[in-house]
């Protein structure tokens, strides 16, 4: 077994090597850049192509992801005679592209060419969307070419599409009409009446149309260059992002992988948000990235999340893995220092305990060791949850991601507290052959992932139900449609026994039965559906109204109630009544099960959150073979008890000490186990991990000016900082100045503080409990955009409201009277400088002062204790540089929004007395 020195020797215990070499996939990017120069400032050359692919080789990477294209439509990384086509001039004499493929030859890597298609106009012409046959011939072209001049490496594999999204999301097909009618007539038989591409509503079929030409146009793209590189013996791989969970418009994207997964023999996807991407494991040719290299990442979390036996990506190699070259690198740059301070505790938001734990080459090789020893093995799971994603895109085309959290993302996570689940994407190849089903015994079919499934989906899970199969249908008819939702065939009598009558209002229910166990007090149901009861058993009934609430007809279960948290253990329930899972938790307080594996004559489960349960593992059910077993803590190679399948069925006592610990449960025999000796000494390594010790621009000093007015402290690292504080020092009743950090020291230097979407979103974060608590004792705060509470910032005041999403469009209306709206009438509309804003749900203290175009709210004012607060979701002082581009820039606010925000800060300040300047 081949030993390495951990980072940390004083504290790691040493790594081990997984088995079954074969079974290894592991794939990651490779630029020369991203950032350029640093490998020319730490080792004096542009691209050290044998030292890096030497380095991944030692990893153990199989595969490498080159970005032949620089950027969006960028230059490329070969020299290339393709018309409009042009050579990144970095790469001076040499061939990138060439050198890479020699280097991965030597150790059988494979390299798969990476290409991104233009945000906008491909450079230096007028050539414009991937539906433009000028696009297409284009990058059909550069595929011949690297075919000729490349083809004879017999590690070039294909092509890997990269990000297409943002070509077709912000194209709006305004000049596609006629093109969009034609592709009605020839796909539903009636062409598209309109002059003008319809606007978004879900109701309207034209536009779920106009939502499927959108997937034609990427699947044409992609077809029509896949013809081409099968002429060279060359695979398509395909960057695809999941839109169903994203919270803005990802309808826009025209993905699909349903449909991707025919024409690709690789996709990627992002395995680490949480259980919303389970459903793609099992996708053709799926990579799955643990992402190390992303910001705001809880790196031993994704690390467990990576323990399920698929292929594994990572991107990219340079962070991970060459941390003391990218703190060299950025050390020298004086705006990114001011900024952030260090790469990674300021911009990647890490504890250096992080960085020491889970970064570096030896970290990197360790783990990427333990989740490739479990490749090639298979689910344990008994329980999954199947999602049918296109139509519930269609549905919910505006923030897809918060509805789709609530059904579907909530209850999966819900489940794990008791068993490992998974994730099944309805329509995928996987899914339609019903023996793949028949591993589960039961799949549940969450609200609004019933309808509208193709035929052939509909009977792989007639057949999977006919072989004995379960399923749980959450308040959602089973049928099948056309892909534009018409034609609707309702099966829910067929499958469940029940009739759909009308939707019922959300409200608390009073369950009864007298053969189910039931929750004894009320409980808050977000969902019921209204049923009439036609071939069905009634298990549980509201015991005010006496509407069914669960039937069962043979193997079939429909719950009347869609998922909520106030229902989570009664949705539990069911589950273990319906299914007998080879691994539960019980007596849990929080624990999680992750992600689990079983390869060979072992399994094991990632385990997740602070807390204590009771493991019990069923070996039989396993199918693990001997009289004996171990159960180790992979992570440190601890053993965790010894015994026999009573014992093990009895049950192990879990503790996860320690916030963010990952807990890794291996069983199986002695012998099968010994390989895992752990990546570290004990789990004492983890203590005090999340704790931040770093404070932001310590050196420097908070410098007021001296000037009269309200002290406007405006955070330094806001985006548009610069226009903001220009803004308000306009204004003689202000005096404004920026804060280099937000301490208590800051908040007590100022009147009123403005806080935008940050830079680094760690220092807000670590900010919050601070700020509402200056709050409450009498501060005032403008929290814009970002820092309302959405993405990588959490809310700090969710009684008054938080982000939702943040919908294209530039357009808001004045929804009431306030002093923040002084000069603007109910009603009056105005145009904000960015091409989006953040929009928000109204929390119960909340006045909504303005909308956005669909009625949602954009401002929002109310009072925190002592102190006031606005939250603004327009992100002013940053501006597209062109009225509806993402494309921005610094530049103070105009009009409408000038007034809105000046009004704040002027209302946040009333009743204050101006402090005085030190």
């Amino acid at each position: 077994m081949l030993q390495r020195c951990a980072m940390l020797v004083t504290l790691f215990a040493l790594p081990f090597h997984a088995l079954a070499q074969p079974d290894r996939e592991l794939c990651t990017f490779v630029s020369p850049g991203g950032p350029w120069g640093i490998w020319k400032k730490n080792l004096n050359r542009r691209f050290p192509v044998e030292k890096i692919v030497k380095d991944l080789a030692e990893i153990g990477v199989t595969d490498i992801y080159f970005p032949d294209q620089v950027g969006r439509g960028g230059p490329f990384l070969h020299p290339t005679a393709v018309e409009h086509a042009k050579r990144h001039g970095y790469m001076g004499k040499r061939d990138f592209l060439e050198e890479v493929l020699v280097e991965g030859a030597k150790y059988g890597m494979d390299v798969w060419l990476m290409w991104t298609t233009p945000g906008k106009e491909y450079p230096d012409t007028d050539i414009h969307g991937l539906n433009d046959p000028r696009m297409i011939t284009l990058y059909c072209d550069l595929i011949d070419e690297v075919g000729r001049n490349y083809g004879h490496h017999k590690n070039l594999v294909g092509m890997y599409w990269h990000e297409l999204d943002c070509t077709e999301a912000p194209d709006t097909h305004d000049d596609d009409v006629a093109e969009f009618a034609a592709f009605c007539q020839k796909r539903f038989g009636a062409a598209y009446p309109g002059d003008a591409m319809p606007k978004v509503d879900p109701e309207d079929v034209w536009w779920r149309r106009h939502f499927l030409y959108r997937i034609h146009v990427m699947n044409t793209f992609v077809a029509k260059t896949k013809e081409v590189a099968e002429k060279h013996d060359l695979r398509t791989s395909f960057c695809t992002y999941t839109a169903e969970a994203y919270s803005g418009q990802g309808w826009r994207w025209g993905y699909d992988t349903v449909e991707l997964e025919k024409l690709c023999e690789k996709q990627w996807f992002a395995g680490y948000a949480v259980e919303s991407r389970k459903a793609y494991q099992e996708v053709k040719g799926a990579w799955i990235d643990f992402g190390p290299s992303y910001k705001g990442q809880i790196l031993s979390r994704n690390y467990s999340y990576a323990m399920h036996g698929r292929p594994l990506s990572y991107f990219e190699y340079r962070g991970p893995v060459y941390v003391e070259e990218m703190r060299k690198y950025y050390s020298g740059i004086e705006r990114f220092n001011r900024t952030y301070g260090d790469f990674y505790t300021g911009y990647r938001g890490m504890t250096q305990q992080e960085v020491d734990l889970f970064l570096g080459m030896d970290n990197i090789t360790n783990w990427t060791d333990l989740m490739m020893a479990w490749q090639g093995g298979t689910t344990p799971a008994k329980v999954a949850v199947a999602v049918n994603v296109t139509p519930f895109i269609m549905k919910h085309p505006v923030a897809t991601g918060v509805p789709y959290k609530e059904r579907v993302n909530d209850l999966m996570v819900d489940m794990t507290r008791i068993t490992d689940v998974d994730g099944v994407l309805l329509g995928s190849q996987f899914s339609l052959l019903a023996e793949n089903l028949r591993r589960y015994d039961v799949i549940v079919v969450p609200q609004d992932m019933g309808d509208a499934l193709t035929p052939a989906t509909a009977e792989s899970l007639r057949l999977y139900v006919k072989a004995g199969g379960a399923l749980l249908v959450v308040a959602t008819p089973i049928g099948t449609a056309r892909d534009d939702l018409t034609g609707m065939v309702d099966l829910s009598g067929e499958f469940c026994g029940i009739r759909f009558q009308e939707a019922g209002l959300p409200g608390y229910m009073r369950l009864e039965s007298g053969v189910f166990p039931v929750p004894e007090k009320k409980r808050w149901a977000g969902a019921r559906q209204r049923i009439e009861v036609t071939d069905a058993e009634v298990l549980v009934r509201d015991a005010i109204t006496e509407q069914p609430v669960l039937t069962r007809k043979g193997t079939v279960w429909f719950s009347a109630l869609g998922y909520s948290a106030d229902l989570a253990e009664y949705f539990r329930s069911i589950i273990l009544r319906i299914a007998a899972p080879p691994v539960l938790l019980e007596d849990n307080s929080s624990v999680r099960i992750l992600e689990g594996v079983r390869k060979g004559n072992a399994a094991c489960f990632a385990l997740w959150e602070k807390g204590t349960a009771n493991l019990k593992l069923d070996t039989k059910a396993l199918g693990l073979q001997g009289p004996r077993f171990e159960v180790k803590d992979i992570v440190t190679g601890a053993t965790l008890t010894t015994g026999g399948h009573r014992e093990l069925l009895a049950g192990i006592p879990i503790e996860i000490k320690y916030p963010n610990q990952p807990h890794i449960v291996a069983v199986g025999s002695a012998r099968d186990l010994s390989q895992f000796s752990g990546i570290y000494a004990s789990d004492a390594v983890f203590e005090g991990m999340t704790k931040r010790r770093t404070l932001e621009n310590p050196e420097v000093v908070i410098k007021v000016p001296t000037e009269p007015g309200l002290k406007v402290g405006v955070y330094h690292g806001s985006f548009g900082v610069t226009a903001i504080i220009s803004t308000i020092a306009g204004e003689s009743a202000f005096n404004a100045f920026a804060l280099p950090r937000l301490d208590e020291g800051a908040l007590a230097a100022c009147d009123v503080v403005v806080i935008s979407k940050t830079a680094a979103p760690i220092y807000f974060k670590t900010a919050t409990d601070l700020l509402r608590k200056w709050v409450e004792g009498g501060g005032r705060l403008l929290l814009g955009f970002d820092a309302v509470g959405y993405r990588a910032h959490p809310p700090v005041f969710p009684e008054l409201g938080q982000g939702f999403t943040n919908p294209k469009g530039d357009v808001v209306t004045v929804a009431s009277v306030h002093p923040v709206t002084t000069g603007l009438a109910v009603g009056e509309t105005f145009v904000h400088g960015y091409a989006d804003h953040v929009q928000m749900t109204a929390g119960k203290d909340g006045s909504v002062l303005v909308n956005d175009e669909f009625g949602k709210p954009v401002v929002i004012a109310g009072s925190i204790g002592k102190g006031r607060v606005v939250l603004h979701g327009m992100i002013t002082g940053y501006t597209s540089v062109k009225r509806g581009d993402f494309a921005g820039e610094t530049k103070e606010p105009e009009g409408g929004e000038r007034t809105v925000f000046l009004n704040a800060v002027t209302w946040l300040g009333q009743g204050l007395e101006t402090r005085k300047s030190e």
